[in-house]
């Protein structure tokens, strides 16, 4: 955001106020944006909705102002410091008339910059910034996590019911999803039911070319060859593959192939993952979710996302990434083109770099990570695997 020389001399006094910690410059700063924004829709005038903006929650200072007292209060506060920032008395004026206005979810201005600054306001308290705000705000003025959750709940709702413009509505109710996910995992008391199991689960991950379908192989057997009872599972499934083939002929959409991949895994796990690992087995697994972040994730979404919605997926108790250069990789690849074993290059080569960035990236959120050298032979990359599992299985 681009400030002009009396908004800076604005931001500079505005920095030396006592503000409310859940109030402070980040949220004023994201309510300007908003309210440019919407300006921009609703031909708002830009130079008086970022004065309001930054100004709108002096009055917040003293936790014992709170609603429309709050507002009128900050509007007092504002006219001095707009005065010396150089504001006119018109500007002033108009600008302390919108700051008294807007937090009121019942009442409707007729002037369109209140409404917008409302709008604006309530955006930033919704969604995983409104958690922490509300939690923030509730300490701040004494309340307890009741007093959190009841903001959420009953405050949010409220705010929702009180956004004025149509574009406003629609991401409004859009972040206030994830609101109501946190409220409901909130309250849910998970169970160690689902992670009691006897067996251990191994995953293997890597850029293609890494070697995880050999060394899987190789590791079922080296268990078996110890005695122990082992179950080796592929990701995706063939008939994933075939199903991928067809909706690629109508769709190309990453994001759904990610639910494709999920329903998927829903069924590998349900039907063999966890009844092995319930029997004591060991289970070792070609990619798992983790790939799905790497090559299904879309512009715009975290891999968070993808992170909860695999939440069905067991832990993996160790999950070992095959660390290859890309251009190992590639000429691997190349071979088995050449061995018609795969029908071409694919994906691979400048993707194969970006993926590579990912797996790195995202193997960061992860415990139980231990990386493996998947260069040198067969055998080399194999006894590497033995030493890294020797621990967990003993």
């Amino acid at each position: 955001m681009k400030f002009n020389a009396i908004e800076k001399k604005l931001i500079q006094l505005i920095k030396q106020q006592s503000l409310s910690l859940s109030h402070k410059f980040d949220h004023l700063n994201r309510v300007v944006k908003y309210a440019v924004e919407l300006g921009k829709i609703y031909k708002g005038r830009r130079e008086i909705l970022i004065a309001a903006g930054l100004l709108h929650d002096l009055g917040r200072g003293k936790t014992e102002y709170r609603g429309k007292q709050s507002a009128e209060i900050g509007a007092e506060l504002a006219k001095p410091l707009l005065k010396k920032a150089g504001y006119s008395v018109k500007e002033i004026d108009l600008i302390c008339q919108i700051i008294a206005e807007h937090d009121q979810p019942e009442f409707h201005s007729k002037l369109i910059e209140s409404r917008i600054l409302k709008d604006a306001d309530y955006l930033d308290g919704f969604g995983g910034r409104g958690i922490m705000r509300s939690i923030m705000y509730a300490g701040e003025t004494g309340g307890g996590i009741d007093e959190a959750v009841n903001r959420l709940r009953r405050k949010g709702r409220e705010r929702l019911k009180g956004l004025e413009l149509l574009e406003s509505k629609r991401l409004g109710w859009k972040l206030h999803r994830f609101t109501e996910l946190f409220l409901a995992e909130f309250e849910k008391i998970e169970s160690l039911k689902s992670v009691t199991y006897a067996g251990k689960f191994i995953v293997l991950e890597g850029i293609s070319g890494s070697g995880k379908d050999t060394q899987a192989e190789l590791l079922l057997q080296y268990f078996k060859n110890k005695g122990k009872q082992v179950l080796l599972v592929n990701h995706p499934t063939m008939f994933l593959k075939k199903l991928w083939r067809l909706w690629r002929l109508e769709a190309d959409d990453r994001l759904s192939e990610a639910f494709l991949m999920m329903a998927d895994r829903v069924r590998m796990v349900k039907a063999k993952i966890l009844p092995a690992l319930n029997k004591g087995e060991i289970v070792i697994s070609t990619r798992s979710s983790i790939s799905a972040q790497v090559y299904q994730q879309e512009e715009g979404i975290p891999a968070e996302f993808y992170r909860y919605c695999f939440k069905f997926e067991p832990i993996a108790d160790l999950l070992i990434y095959l660390d290859l250069s890309v251009e190992e990789a590639l000429r691997r690849t190349d071979a088995r083109v050449k061995m018609k074993k795969e029908k071409d290059r694919g994906f691979f080569g400048k993707k194969q770099e970006r993926q590579q960035k990912l797996f790195k990236k995202i193997l960061k959120k992860y415990s139980n990570v231990v990386k493996v050298k998947a260069e040198g032979s067969i055998d080399q990359v194999h006894q590497r695997l033995v030493v890294a599992s020797g621990e967990l299985i003993g």
